[in-house]
């Protein structure tokens, strides 16, 4: 049903705006530094991993030493904390489904160190099962034995690498055979996505870090090759997220971390841990970023011949051990060593060492800008984030939207509404509705939505929320979509509504539902 218009709508009052972070960990401790201000501040002590919400609201940590390792979950704005977990098992590869309401997690039952490395990587893989974490009941389930999980930007599908079969363990590498999976939420309807093996020619040892793409319509991961000229070799590859069939972006040595897509899906960014290079060489000087172009095609050349690429190299950044895309995919923060400057000779080891670094600010083309951070943990994780979402208040019940986004003025009809700008679209606009109502998009939000809206299958919440995505027109005949989630609290039912043009939804719609969920 239509809203009935409301004499008085509640002033809106605003959690005070933020600035966007880079957060880093410094002896074992993780920071803050706000790049507005270029203030630094402690979060957290003693930890060994992050991650966040798409929406910057929330962050997982993993805190404590060996088998005390557990998980954390912190609240960026008000800085509380609590355990979620309370195990045996070591905790790590973190990884939140959009909406902040599930995470999924990596759970090996040994003391072994950060996978950087083959034998490593397997070891940990062979020992670890991936792990669902229901944040509100605190109520935990095994899916399968694997490592590596990657929630899916739609929040309906989860990625992960299966154990490896090793063939060989009388060598100091194995050769192994594994593959990648998918799986729904609920863990069913699995399916492999990629697979290695040395029976299948051009297949490798292993695939491994599955990584999404904005719009979750590819996956990019890494393949395993084996030694090959004085050096492991390995392919980053991507393939459509429904259908698999990878093709080759790019290659390198050593050992690659998860490809990191830039936030408009254009660029990726690549670390490498070359553990096996040839010369000997070790710290800093072991360690490169690599930038790939999406948009053109090229070829690399590796010891069996030359290759087709789906990607172009853009830049190699030597020596940077770390690396996170700014918020707008305008920017990257590499984190390099202590005294390099973009003149530092590439040909001499100069910094053979694994002492604390410094954080650089690159624009997206991989041209050095300026030094942000100094006193940075050897190879610390790197996430650069909005400013955690403002909030406003309809009748007690909060409206979370990002920071730099405008509140409207009060209208005629008892919601609130704030957008990214005055009368622009993305918006986001919360309601109560009546209890009873049979809510669809167009019914609850007519001045926004016109009616004959496509509506998905609606998707219950753990909370028991529901959502459902959406496309149409508005009010003014332009091609829109979105989201629309419904919660019962109080006694009162309260519609929340996200919209945005009907182009730019893929690359919304995870931040849309951490949104949605924190309101």
């Amino acid at each position: 049903p239509t809203l009935a218009p409301s004499a008085t709508s509640p002033p809106p009052t605003s959690t005070a705006r933020g600035s966007s972070e880079i957060l880093f960990l410094r002896d074992g401790n993780l920071f803050a530094y706000a790049l507005s201000s270029g203030q630094e501040r402690q979060i957290a002590a003693q930890v060994h991993e992050f991650t966040a919400t798409p929406d910057g609201r929330l962050l997982a940590l993993v805190r404590g030493n060996g088998l005390a390792r557990e998980i954390w979950l912190l609240d960026r704005s008000s800085g509380a904390q609590r355990q979620l977990t309370t195990n045996d098992f070591v905790e790590g590869e973190l990884s939140f489904a959009p909406d902040g309401m599930t995470l999924a997690y990596t759970a090996v039952n040994e003391d072994l160190p950060r996978p950087l490395e083959i034998e490593s990587w397997a070891r940990w893989c062979d020992a670890g099962t991936v792990r669902l974490l229901d944040i509100a009941s605190g109520r935990e389930q095994t899916l399968e034995p694997g490592c590596d999980p990657a929630f899916a930007p739609d929040g309906r599908r989860l990625a992960f690498s299966t154990p490896p079969r090793a063939m060989n363990l009388s060598i100091d590498v194995p050769t192994a055979t594994n593959a990648l999976r998918i799986v729904n939420r609920a863990g069913a309807n699995g399916w492999t996505y990629a697979s290695a093996s040395l029976q299948n020619e051009g297949e490798g040892q292993l695939v491994y870090a599955p990584s999404w793409s904005p719009d979750a319509s590819e996956i990019a991961y890494q393949r395993f090759l084996g030694y090959q000229s004085l050096v492991d070799v390995l392919l980053t590859e991507t393939g459509n997220a429904f259908r698999g069939g990878g093709t080759v972006l790019g290659a390198g040595a050593g050992w690659l971390l998860a490809p990191s897509f830039a936030p408009g899906g254009g660029n990726v960014a690549v670390v490498e841990h070359n553990w096996s290079d040839a010369r000997g060489l070790s710290g800093y000087e072991i360690w490169s970023t690599t930038l790939l172009d999406l948009a053109t095609p090229s070829e690399i050349i590796l010891p069996v011949g030359p290759l087709p690429t789906d990607a172009t190299e853009l830049v190699t950044i030597r020596r940077a051990a770390g690396a996170s895309w700014s918020p707008d995919g305008a920017a990257l923060a590499l984190l390099l060593p202590a005294g390099w400057t973009p003149e530092a000779d590439e040909r001499e080891p100069l910094f053979e060492n694994s002492d604390a670094g410094a954080i650089w600010q690159f624009d997206a083309t991989g041209t050095p800008l300026k030094t942000l951070i100094v006193a940075v943990d050897f190879a610390s994780p790197l996430i650069w984030l909005d400013a955690a979402p403002a909030s406003t208040a309809l009748q007690g019940i909060s409206l979370k939207y990002p920071a730099s986004w405008q509140l409207d003025a009060p209208s005629e009809f008892a919601e609130i509404t704030a957008r990214v700008t005055s009368g622009g679209l993305p918006l986001l606009t919360m309601a109560a509705i009546p209890v009873e109502a049979t809510t669809t998009v167009s019914g609850a939000f007519s001045y926004f939505v016109a009616e004959g809206a496509q509506e998905e299958a609606a998707i219950t919440m753990p909370d028991g929320s529901i959502y459902r995505a959406f496309s149409g027109v508005d009010t003014q005949g332009r091609a829109v979509a979105g989201a629309m989630r419904v919660v019962s609290r109080d006694g009162g039912s309260y519609a929340i509504l996200y919209l945005t043009d009907a182009t730019r939804w893929p690359l919304e719609r995870a931040q849309a539902q951490a949104l949605l969920a924190g309101s």
